[in-house]
């Protein structure tokens, strides 16, 4: 009984196995040639994803399609196991293919995708934009990911239906990293053409690539190319070896078509001119940093420029075009980054309070400035008591053997002297007593230090009196009584962003037209504030500036955000690593920084071109010649003394023949 029901176990097996033999040897060579192709191209410590349809309990699970699924299980389990990479199986519902995405904690290096077996080659493009639907959302593809396509089923015509799934990977996902695995068919079966050694083999898988820049094509030639064969007699050998992912990025472009979209945004995008073509459109010149850095791209890629227009959308969504680059101050942000690719940073931008420089202050305020108010009220008794001290102690020595000299004798003398020793002056006679010669040499020293001091900062201030204090913190900007300038798009950016500090503004507000406007007022008027980014802050003050010196821009120590500046791109789209090494190499040879420093001089050349004001105070300050014009006050005092010496003798005179006159009446 034993031994008949082993017989029948047996004969059961051997049937089964005869009824899907052909199948199963197939798809183990599908899988046999995929864990060939993920040893030799995919390197080591990547992640993972391998997805194909799943079959309902609505679907009919024909043994064909049972082992496919069991062939698919034990190969990724081997895959597994020898390689230890992150792996993430994913199985798309047939009926409900726009399902959720998949959200995975990782963006995939590999994907691995399965396709049919379909007979109808639209069924099977639609399935393939369906499970990349899946991974592509939210998170897009990486542009350095490399795709596996794998067809399990034959098509009448391969070369139709390899340009279907092209078309519609690269408009849809700009995936160009592909290789699409499928059955060669027989030879009267065969819809595509040779490959380049003639060789055709049956029960074989081939693999097809795309080249979207091959020679003189821009991603306008959508034909496969046949790479290499995985032959069936050894599951792990290909007929050509050859690497199956090269480069398909060119390092120069056949003059491929360019669309800069760019929005208005002094200084990164200027309008500089418009003219209307052959064709009737007008056609925009730009400048810029923008316009700048897309310049020597395209120039380094020989790719060519079209520049557009655009508002808050930018883009041309309806017809995807080849290469297409978004400009215009566009920060690094999180939102950027969930819509577009971004460059790498070519410029740190920083929005901060502009306000007034500090003025120049007045010559005459800081030659009195040279000493506090207590030192200098304290001068003039310094000077009356000296005077008393000296006629004091000349007033004690007339008992004595040695007589002080007359100049000591009287007060009115003594304040004469003492006013003579401070302004370094020669008295007409020196003390003679040892007292009085010894407060002489202490008020000679004291004179000799306070007016070393004095002359040094008179001098100093006669040339540069120097400027004002500046307002450097949010407190001294609440404290100067300046106007705020006022722009709604700014003032709700600062209100979204929930910017406490400018809540706290306690000054009166103007409105302003436009930012640039506002920051020509901060620095010309200089009776207001605005928050502005740097660069445009630079910009216009260059643009109003009539010295070389840009001293005339003054902001706070604190900044109210910060952000770099990119360049966005499509999602995926493979040109974003030879943009990045170009604006890298840009950047490291100082292009950059030598274009701004040339626009914001040529700015400033032009104008001081510009007829100067007659009541430009600020100008007419900005260098000073020293002359004896600035002397005036010391030849006035000195004009006044004369004046005052000779109305003095003259009513001495008056006073002396008075006196005679009354003596002669007296004596007669």
């Amino acid at each position: 009984m034993m031994i008949k029901c082993v017989i029948m176990f047996a004969t059961l097996q051997i049937v089964s196995l005869s009824l899907i033999s052909l199948p199963v040897s197939r798809d183990f060579h599908f899988m046999s040639c995929l864990r060939t192709v993920l040893r030799k191209h995919v390197p080591q410590g990547t992640n993972l994803v391998v997805s194909f349809p799943a079959y309902t309990n609505d679907t009919m699970l024909t043994s064909f399609r049972t082992d496919t699924l069991q062939v698919v299980d034990a190969v990724l389990q081997n895959i597994n196991k020898e390689t230890r990479w992150q792996l993430h199986v994913h199985q798309l519902d047939t009926k409900h293919p726009d399902g959720w995405p998949l959200i995975l904690p990782y963006k995939p290096d590999i994907y691995v995708i399965l396709l049919g077996p379909e007979k109808e080659s639209d069924k099977l493009v639609k399935f393939l934009v369906s499970q990349l639907n899946v991974f592509s959302s939210p998170i897009p593809f990486s542009p350095s990911a490399r795709f596996i396509f794998i067809v399990t089923g034959y098509c009448a015509n391969i070369a139709q239906f390899l340009r279907w799934v092209i078309v519609n990977i690269w408009v849809n996902f700009k995936i160009a990293n592909l290789i699409v695995m499928i059955p060669r068919p027989d030879s009267d079966r065969r819809g595509i053409n040779e490959d380049m050694n003639g060789l055709v083999e049956t029960k074989s898988i081939d693999i097809y690539s795309w080249f979207p820049y091959e020679g003189n094509s821009c991603a306008d030639n959508f034909s496969a190319v046949l790479m290499d064969q995985c032959r069936s007699e050894t599951f792990d050998t290909f007929l050509h070896n050859v690497s199956l992912y090269p480069n398909k990025i060119p390092r120069k472009f056949a003059g491929c078509p360019c669309s800069a979209f760019v929005a208005v945004v002094s200084p990164y995008v200027m309008l500089t001119d418009n003219y209307t073509d052959s064709a009737g459109r007008t056609v925009g010149m730009f400048s810029g940093i923008d316009v700048e850095f897309i310049n020597l791209v395209a120039e380094a890629l020989n790719l060519t420029l079209n520049y557009s227009l655009c508002g808050a959308q930018c883009g041309d969504r309806e017809r995807p075009l080849p290469i297409e680059v978004i400009a215009g101050f566009r920060p690094l942000n999180s939102i950027a980054l969930e819509l577009r690719d971004v460059t790498i940073p070519y410029a740190f931008d920083a929005l901060t309070w502009f306000v007034p420089c500090p003025k120049s202050a007045m010559k005459m305020e800081r030659i009195l400035s040279v000493f506090n108010a207590s030192v200098w009220i304290t001068m003039l008794p310094v000077f009356v008591l000296t005077a008393l001290v000296f006629w004091s102690s000349a007033k004690r020595s007339l008992g004595t053997v040695i007589k002080e000299s007359y100049g000591y004798r009287t007060v009115l003398h003594c304040l004469y002297n003492v006013w003579c020793v401070f302004l370094s002056v020669s008295v007409p006679e020196m003390p003679r007593t040892f007292k009085v010669r010894a407060l002489f040499c202490l008020f000679v020293w004291y004179s000799f230090a306070m007016s070393t001091i004095f002359q040094s900062f008179f001098i100093s201030f006669l040339v540069s009196p120097g400027y004002l204090p500046r307002i450097s913190s949010f407190d001294d900007l609440n404290r100067s009584g300046l106007k705020y300038g006022s722009l709604d798009g700014m003032d709700k950016f600062l209100r979204d962003a929930e910017y406490v500090e400018h809540d706290r503004l306690n000054l009166d507000r103007v409105e302003c037209p436009d930012e640039e406007k506002c920051l020509e007022r901060v620095f010309t008027e200089g009776d207001i504030i605005f928050v502005a980014p740097k660069f445009l802050g630079q910009y216009i003050a260059s643009r109003v500036s009539r010295t070389l010196e840009q001293n005339n821009m003054c902001f706070l120590d604190e900044t109210v955000f910060s952000s770099n500046c990119v360049l966005l791109l499509p999602k995926g789209h493979p040109v974003l690593d030879r943009f990045n090494v170009v604006i890298r190499h840009s950047l490291e040879a100082g292009l950059g920084d030598k274009y701004w420093s040339d626009l914001t001089f040529n700015l400033t050349l032009q104008n001081m071109r510009k007829p100067e004001a007659s009541d430009c105070q600020a100008c007419s300050n900005m260098y000073f010649v020293f002359s004896l014009t600035h002397l005036k006050v010391v030849f006035l005092v000195l004009g006044f003394g004369h004046i005052l010496g000779v109305t003095a003798f003259v009513a001495e005179l008056i006073c002396k023949w008075l006196s005679k006159g009354r003596t002669a009446t007296v004596k007669s």
